[in-house]
């Protein structure tokens, strides 16, 4: 295959192939890598960037970086990066499950459904996570609080 140049600005590995790629038309919606603006409170100019691809034996995994986000331990904005994570299918829609502040309350997960529209031009996104004390960014709290707490976002191919 030769040489792989990993970008580490933004996590790409990029690797030359030799020869003509086909078959990417039959490439099963949504397939690829997926960006959004995720507007927050505790942080400014937040992104998601997302890459949906499917394993040999038909399954399903996502990865994905974020931010800057509010990141216990460190308590600051930072950039986080999670991949590989098993998603579900059902009815159109790809679910992915992961620890929502792993450093500060690991307990608590967020769950993320992802639904391409018929095109498969856009995704509409829907992250829950809770229980929280409050659903303004950076005040969930961890060990307490009843509020589940909802974002909806639209992802283009990006």
């Amino acid at each position: 295959m030769g040489t792989t140049t990993v970008d580490l600005d933004n996590g790409v590995a990029l690797a030359p192939i030799d020869g003509d790629i086909t078959g990417s038309a039959a490439m099963p919606c949504p397939l690829g890598t997926w960006k959004t603006a995720v507007p927050r409170e505790d942080c400014t100019g937040t992104t998601a960037r997302f890459t949906i691809s499917q394993e040999p034996d038909g399954s399903y995994l996502v990865s994905f970086i974020l931010g800057p986000v509010w990141e216990s331990g460190p308590d600051e904005c930072v950039d986080i990066c999670r991949s590989g994570i098993p998603a579900a299918v059902a009815e159109g829609t790809w679910t992915i499950e992961f620890p929502h502040d792993p450093l500060g309350c690991p307990s608590r997960m967020m769950t993320v459904a992802m639904t391409p529209n018929q095109a498969c031009t856009e995704i509409a996104v829907e992250s829950t996570y809770g229980p929280c004390e409050s659903c303004t960014a950076g005040e969930c709290g961890c060990a307490t609080g009843t509020q589940t707490c909802t974002g909806t976002f639209t992802a283009a191919r990006d």
